[in-house]
């Protein structure tokens, strides 16, 4: 495998827009950095695909037990004949996905609102088992509550080795969370490992812990099992600071700082063939972001993902680098496009403007402005497998710190946490209203600014947001089937009366602390001189470099800040 210097070290492999194969991986933070040997027990083998189709084998522990049988072949895999597909009264149960074969989804209904959803086993086999429901399995799965027929998937015993050998688990390395998946409960082995951001103040390295949300996590498997059926979150060990990966919940209506001839950089280093169809496409992703408000690193690494890089068949054959129209059923239904380059303004306005961020979208490709989970978001409908957005957002990660780490926690993201919150023309309840944001709640929205405006059950303060759909001239309504994308009057109100601030805790990353604005490991002079700079505009901070000079953690850099980092340098 060639070892970019620009830290892109697992490479994903071939994606589809509706399935993934199952050992497609994304991990590690440094090519020149070997995977630590880790304090728990037992072991298994971490497969990742390379880019000439030779697989590697890294050896890493997961803290899970096991055994050295495997169950009964012809219990497991074959839809409806499993015993375990039969409802059971067990206290910590998984519910298992992966019976069928990889080209058939599984549809589940979500609980709370009645939508249609669908999920495949071989990108991810586990969801937490929460009993029965009106004859339906309960399950929760990559953010969503869901009711599944008892013959689309087998109920196992997770304190029972023989029946599980594996769930996907989370786990800091090197100041990075990882996200382990796994695709077959059966054996101890695990086919991705995902990076879902930087540590959290509140995790431990070398510590496993559980999630079925991606924003709650539990020392034990059994502490949230009880937690979901009790509908709390006490139990986690972060009860009342929900984590939120944040390129996984970034806006499309977004704009990069990277370069296109720094994504043209990025691609040659990665796509280690010259044949790559994403070679030289940096100013068509620019171009696409600037007129229709597709972020240009969240589509790139979309592409970068589902294209292995412009390596694919797909790409190759159809200068499709997205798996437009490419189904679970049907992969040889894909689009054909003129050039790549036609393929990513397509995308851009057809499919992300057009479809994903129209909040009046007919087919109801709307569920959010962010990549997302099955909760929310484009993962909802966009693919089959319920870790996609994980997968983008890594990607998102790794080209960020190729490129100077200049993007991450860049924009400001609240999360709505009620159902259908209306977005309106002006800070007041009497103005327009545009559109209601998704139901289910705990949904993102850029925020611009904070004003004050009428009261909504009793708080005045009002947020700025980048609107999810382009609106009219006037600013009266949304309007549809437009992909043109206005960033400066494209804009809304949202009370935050609903609104939770998502990235309160923006973690530097790793080699960044805070005050070491410059990331020379000390805290000098120099850092309070581009603390001053940036607050008195003559030179902005960005990246990394913005949040090690938030000292105070308020999420703004004011006098405050330098005046910290001020008394640290004369040691007060």
């Amino acid at each position: 495998m060639k070892k970019s210097y620009r830290y892109i070290f697992v490479l994903s492999y071939i994606m589809m827009s509706l399935f993934v194969l199952p050992f497609n991986v994304y991990a590690s933070s440094n090519a020149d950095e070997e995977i630590e040997e880790l304090p728990t027990e037992e072991e298994f083998e971490f497969h990742t695909v390379n880019m000439d189709g030779s697989i590697d084998t890294v050896y890493v522990e997961d803290g899970h037990r096991t055994q050295d049988t495997l169950l009964n072949p012809l219990l497991r895999g074959i839809g409806g004949i499993s015993p375990y597909s039969m409802p059971r009264d067990v206290t910590n149960g998984v519910v298992n996905f992966k019976i069928k074969a990889c080209n058939y989804t599984t549809s589940y209904t979500e609980e709370t609102t009645g939508r249609a959803g669908y999920t495949n086993g071989c990108s991810g086999a586990d969801a937490a088992y929460l009993g029965m429901v009106n004859g339906k399995v309960r399950f929760m799965q990559s953010g969503v509550i869901g009711l599944v027929s008892p013959s689309e998937v087998e109920v196992l015993n997770y304190d029972d080795v023989s029946e599980v050998k594996s769930v996907n688990f989370y786990r800091v390395e090197q100041g990075r969370i990882k996200h382990y998946i796994t695709t077959d409960l059966s054996r101890n082995t695990y086919a991705a490992s995902l990076d879902f951001g930087p540590k959290q103040s509140y995790m431990q390295n070398n510590t496993v812990y559980y999630s079925y949300d991606g924003h709650y996590f539990y020392l034990t498997y059994a502490s949230m099992i009880a937690d979901y059926k009790n509908n709390t979150r006490k139990n986690s060990i972060n009860p009342n600071n929900p984590y939120y990966n944040y390129y996984q919940y970034l806006s499309q209506r977004t704009k990069t700082s990277i370069s296109a001839a720094e994504f043209d950089t990025t691609t040659r280093d990665t796509a280690n063939n010259s044949s790559s169809k994403m070679i030289g496409l940096g100013s068509a992703f620019i171009d696409a972001q600037n007129t229709f408000g597709a972020n240009a690193l969240l589509n790139y690494s979309l592409a970068a993902n589902e294209s292995a890089w412009g390596n694919s068949n797909m790409a190759q054959q159809k200068n499709n680098l997205f798996g437009h129209k490419a189904y679970d059923s049907d992969p040889d239904a894909s689009t054909l496009y003129k050039t790549p380059a036609d393929c990513v303004r397509a995308h851009a306005e057809y499919f992300v403007s057009i479809n994903y961020m129209d909040p009046k979208d007919a087919f109801g490709n709307y569920n959010g402005p962010h990549f997302g989970d099955k909760q929310n978001g484009f993962n909802v409908r966009y693919a089959s497998d319920p870790y996609w957005g994980e997968k983008m957002a890594a990607i998102a990660y790794a080209v960020d710190r190729a490129t100077g780490g200049k993007d991450y926690g860049r924009y400001k993201i609240g999360i709505v946490d009620a159902d259908a919150v209306m977005v309106r023309a002006e800070p007041n309840t009497s103005s327009a209203a545009f559109y209601p944001t998704n139901t289910p709640g705990n949904v993102p929205i850029l925020i611009l600014d904070e004003v004050q405006g009428t009261s909504v059950n009793g708080n005045t303060t009002w947020y700025k947001i980048q609107s999810d759909a382009p609106l009219n001239d006037k600013r009266t309504a949304i309007i549809q089937d437009v992909g043109n994308y206005n960033f400066n009057a494209d804009y809304g109100y949202i009370s935050g009366a609903y609104v939770k601030i998502a990235n309160e805790e923006r973690v530097p990353e790793e080699g960044y602390k805070k005050g070491d604005v410059n990331g020379d490991g000390k805290i000098t002079p120099a850092d309070y001189v581009r603390i001053k700079n940036h607050i008195m505009g003559s030179s902005k901070l960005s990246g990394a470099s913005l949040i090690a000079a938030d000292l105070n953690g308020d999420g703004k850099i004011t006098p405050a800040d330098y005046v910290k980092v001020k008394n640290i340098i004369m040691g007060k």
